[in-house]
C-alpha cells in the first residue's frame, strides 16, 4: 500500500522560503513545502541530488541553483500541512493574511 504524496511525511528543515522537505526514493519525487504557498511534487530527482540539497549550507540557494526549473513540478492537495514523523508538538500559529 503506497502512501499519497501529499500525505508524505515530511522533515521541517531551517530556511527562510522552505519549511519542510521529503523524498520518495521509489518514485525519484522530492517533496518541497514552502512557507507561504504550500507543498509541490519535484518529479525526477535521483536521490544523490536529494542528499546534495540536505547538505547544502542554503537549502533555498541549492534549490533555487539546481532543482526550482530543473525539473517537473505540480503543487499538492494538501498545502501547508507539514506532517512530520513522531512529531509530538503541537505547530507553531501562524499569523492570518491574505496572499
Amino acid at each position: 500500500m503506497s502512501m499519497s504524496l501529499a500525505d508524505h511525511p515530511l522533515t521541517p528543515v531551517s530556511s527562510s522560503n522552505l519549511a519542510a522537505v521529503g523524498y520518495d526514493p521509489v518514485e525519484r519525487t522530492l517533496l518541497v513545502e514552502f512557507r507561504r504557498t504550500g507543498r509541490y511534487a519535484y518529479d525526477g530527482v535521483p536521490p544523490a541530488l536529494y542528499r546534495a540539497f540536505l547538505a547544502a549550507p542554503s537549502l533555498g540557494t541549492f534549490f533555487a541553483a539546481e532543482i526550482r526549473n530543473a525539473y517537473p513540478h505540480r503543487r499538492l492537495e494538501n498545502p501547508l500541512s507539514c506532517p512530520t514523523p513522531a512529531s509530538s508538538s503541537s505547530p507553531e500559529p501562524t499569523p492570518s493574511s491574505t496572499p
